[in-house]
């Protein structure tokens, strides 16, 4: 298979992740991916603790389980005209996977 020299631990963090092989290329992003990127650094701009000026005010959602679940209610609430825009940033990832990696073929 691998040799262990062949796996690199990703750069500066130490993680409980599967180390994966320096040849490894990722698979491009779906439109859902691109969409809960964009949600979660949406969700990191909101305020942490409760705004004393506006008792109503939307908090952030620290616990990555709970925003992925969100996002994904956010998602299926979505109609497809306001998934278009995710849907064409996913087609235009992967056009350029495969001018990146034009060889590749997924296997999981």
């Amino acid at each position: 298979m691998f040799r262990e020299e062949d796996l690199v631990p990703p750069p500066g963090t130490r993680s409980h992740a599967k180390k994966k092989p320096a040849s490894y290329i990722p698979r491009p992003k779906n439109a859902f991916i691109i969409f809960r990127t964009m949600y979660s650094k949406w969700n990191s701009m909101l305020p942490r603790a409760q705004d004393p000026g506006n008792p109503h005010a939307q908090l952030a959602i620290t616990d990555h389980r709970a925003l992925s679940k969100a996002a994904g209610d956010a998602w299926r609430r979505m109609t497809e005209e306001q998934k278009a825009p995710y849907k064409e940033l996913a087609d235009a990832d992967k056009a350029q996977h495969k001018i990146n990696y034009p060889d590749y073929k997924y296997s999981p």
